[in-house]
């Protein structure tokens, strides 16, 4: 192995490998940097993003029930129905595409619901974590730790605290 690895055309292959190598990690270093961003962006705009993907998801169920329908009526029946059977004719456009305009219509509401879900998840995590911060029997604890806050909560009776 000795005598290979001194052969100069396997050095500069092996060079050539540890820098391919090199690159090849500090690019997935910032691919993998991009994308933690734009995760890190999405999950800021969790409600906005949602919000937007129902909308595609409600405009595909629309779509997709038209589209259903308008099979329903185009679908070839009697005679032409035996002619799209035996391949003398086709079918019509929208029945060949009314399953995968379902298909679509169905993953975009998968997706709709998981982001549904997600943003409604986060939003409650966020209200967990702004409770354990300022709980509402902050100002409780204040009043006890601190005596000299108390006097000036009490209800004052012509300039006087009231005990």
């Amino acid at each position: 192995i000795d005598g290979v690895l001194e052969h100069e055309d396997t050095k500069a292959v092996i060079a050539k490998a540890k820098e391919l190598s090199s690159s090849t990690a500090i690019e997935a270093k910032k691919l993998i940097g991009s994308v933690a961003d734009e995760l890190k962006e999405v999950d800021m705009n969790h409600k906005e993003i949602a919000d937007k993907v129902e909308t595609v998801s409600m405009g595909l169920s629309i779509a997709s029930g038209v589209v259903a329908a308008g099979a329903a009526l185009a679908a070839p029946t009697g005679l032409s129905a035996v002619g799209v059977a035996l391949g003398i004719t086709s079918t019509p456009l929208i029945v060949t595409a009314a399953p995968v305009i379902g298909a679509v219509a169905t993953a975009a509401g998968v997706v709709s619901g998981s982001a549904y879900f997600y943003s409604k998840w986060k939003m409650k995590k966020e209200k967990d974590n702004d409770h354990a911060t300022f709980p509402d029997t902050r100002m409780q604890t204040i009043e006890a730790d601190n005596p000299a806050i108390e006097p000036q909560l009490r209800p004052r009776r012509g300039g006087r605290v009231v005990d």
